[in-house]
Formats: structure tokens, sequence, C-alpha cells
């Protein structure tokens, strides 16, 4: 069969017993060591923002990306990823000791959009949203003035061996040029996206106790909350309290960056998953007061409307792969040129659990 390319990903499709197969070269992502037939469903998945939108793909399918063998700048600048097996890592201390070899400092953020739990120096749980809820691609703290350039993934245990829980990566390079052909980059050019945020207080709060101002910004005391977004670039953050020791804040931040290493402007920002519309599907956070712990507009305040976010989700998933990692797989992603997510799991058939350590903090 002939060669074809859509987007940055060319395929080449071959005759099986089961019927055809695609042999995958992802230039962003690296060479594809072999070949899958395992078909990943996106469109039509339960509380899955824009899930019945026509622009998100039916499928995608699962690819097992080549590991190397040394950590190689110029090919993370290329590929965005480096996957690594058999490092002999068993544990979450082990990884934070692998981390300590790597020249890029370990760093723990506040502000985060996801639960995560502490199981070592600079190691935490990947998320710990619910295994039966899909999380949506991204890059990380991408809503946030202050974010890692690096993250570093580790595969605790993945026995997931019949399908679920696998990782999504996504071409940043091939979203941006999509969404800049499509007219889109220019929407957010003057002013960029303004994000609204709501941090509850674990003393009353009586909804979402992971949305609290003491979890996300690490703080005991309002004013320890208050020092916490001062750490933040200048200019970039206003916040407020109401009287039920509400914290409301907002940032309004540009809807590109450019890449410190390669030049390239690239999309990076939390439109999408950090909207509102995520938080009323997704079954374990409660909206029913009308007040979403985050939501995303223009940054002259409009509103994002359905059909843009649809849009933007679309370009996201048809420009991803899903990689079912095993156990003990460490994965460096460049977190400016590749997007990452996650597939639900049965947790009742098997066990899924990834750490992440954030690395090179913005300047």
């Amino acid at each position: 069969a002939g060669a074809g390319t859509k987007g940055s990903i060319a395929r080449r499709r071959r005759s099986t017993r089961m019927g055809f197969c695609w042999v995958v070269l992802v230039p962003l992502l690296g060479t594809l060591a072999s070949t899958t037939c395992r078909e990943v469903r996106v469109r039509g998945r339960a509380n899955l923002p824009s899930g019945e939108s026509e622009r998100l793909p039916e499928v995608i399918r699962t690819t097992e990306l080549s590991a190397t063998t040394f950590v190689d700048e110029e090919a993370l600048k290329s590929r965005g990823v480096l996957l690594f097996r058999d490092l002999g890592l068993e544990t979450p201390q082990d990884f934070s000791a692998f981390l300590e070899t790597l020249r890029w400092p370990k760093l723990v953020l506040q502000g985060g959009g996801t639960v995560r739990s502490v199981l070592a120096d600079g190691v935490r749980t990947a998320s710990d949203e619910p295994a039966t809820h899909a999380i949506e691609p991204h890059q990380d703290m991408a809503h946030n003035p202050r974010y890692p350039r690096k993250l570093a993934f580790f595969m605790l245990r993945n026995d997931c061996h019949d399908g679920g829980g696998e990782t999504i990566l996504t071409d940043m390079r091939a979203v941006t040029n999509q969404l800049r052909r499509d007219g889109v980059l220019d929407l957010f050019k003057d002013g960029g996206v303004t994000y609204k945020k709501i941090l509850f207080s674990e003393e009353d709060v009586k909804q979402n106790s992971t949305f609290t101002w003491q979890r996300r910004l690490f703080a005991a005391t309002k004013r320890d909350a208050e020092a916490s977004l001062a750490t933040l670039p200048p200019g970039t953050t206003s916040y407020r309290w109401t009287g039920a020791d509400e914290l409301h804040y907002e940032h309004t931040l540009p809807a590109t960056v450019v890449h410190p290493d390669t030049g390239e402007t690239l999309f990076f920002n939390g439109i999408h998953t950090n909207h509102r519309d995520y938080f009323d599907l997704a079954p374990h956070i409660d909206t029913s007061s009308g007040k979403s712990p985050y939501d995303t507009f223009f940054a002259n305040g409009d509103t994002i409307d359905a059909t843009l976010l649809d849009h933007i989700r679309g370009v996201w998933w048809n420009n991803s792969i899903a990689v079912p990692f095993r156990t003990g797989d460490v994965a460096i992603v460049d977190n400016i040129l590749t997007g990452h997510g996650r597939m639900p799991w049965d947790p009742h058939k098997c066990t899924r659990k990834m750490l992440i350590a954030h690395l090179q903090g913005s300047s």
C-alpha cells in the first residue's frame, strides 16, 4: 500500500488476518517500534468534553514508542518525548533518585488543576482523578503564569494488558499549525485567555473538597495563600476573598508561548481543559451550586462558545496517539512540544499507577 500523510503523522497500511493495521511514523514522537491494531474510542465516550462532536475522531490507535538509552536533548527538542525502558526502577524513591541524575531541577508548583499525592522528593501521583474518568490531552499548568517546561513520567504499575489506561501524547507543532490555518490563533492574539478560578476553604467547603486554597496553594492560612499568589510573576494575577473565605482569582495569559530552545511559537494554554464544561461533566466534581472551580474566557471577558471548544478539542485529539506504557517505563516530555492525557480503565479488572515530576520551571 502507498504512503500518505495526515498532519505530521505518516501512516502506511498493511493487511493482516484481523483486517488492516497501521504502521505509524510520528516524526515528533519518534519512530514507533511495532504495529498495533488496537483502537481506543474517543468520540461518544461518557463525560468527555465535546465527546459527541463530529470534530473528534471516533478512535485513535495505540502505538509503541521506541526506547532510547540516554538523555539526548536534541532528540527531545525534535520529538518532544523520550522513552526509557528497563532502568530497574521499582519505587517512587528510585524514580526520585533517577531524576537527580538529570540536569533539570525538580519543581513543586502551586495552583495545579488536578489532585495529586506526594510519594517522594519531587515525585507525586500523576493524577488522583477516578480511574473511570478520561483526562483529555493538555499541557501541564498551561493555565498558570508559572509552569514546568519538562515533565518526567514513571509507570509504577500497569497490568491493563487488555486495554484501558493508555497515555495520550499530542503533537503540539501539528496542533499549532492547524489552529493557525483555521484562524483560531488570531481569535486570541489580542490579550490571550482569562482564567477565572475559585478555591474554597476546607473549613466551610460543602463541595469539591479538593479545590481548596489550603490544598491547591499549599497554604495553612489566608495570609499563606496570598503569599503563594504573590510569588507569581508581577501583573499576572488578581484576587479577592468572599465572606465564606472563598478565594476568587484570575490570570490573563497569552494563548501561545515561544519555545525557549527552538524559537517556535506554539499553542500553550488551558482554554479547553480549564473551561467549566469539563467540570460540569465530571461526575466527581459538583458544580450544582453554579460555581465551577475554574473557567476560561477571552481576555475581554467574552465567553468561549461550544463550537470553538469543539474545534479546539478536535484538533488536539486528531493529532494524538495512545501509548500503552509498561510497568517501569520512564518518559521525559517537553511540556510545550507535547501534550498528554489519560484514557480510563476498569479498576476492578486491572491496576495502573503513573507518577510525575515537574522539571525546569518557566522563566
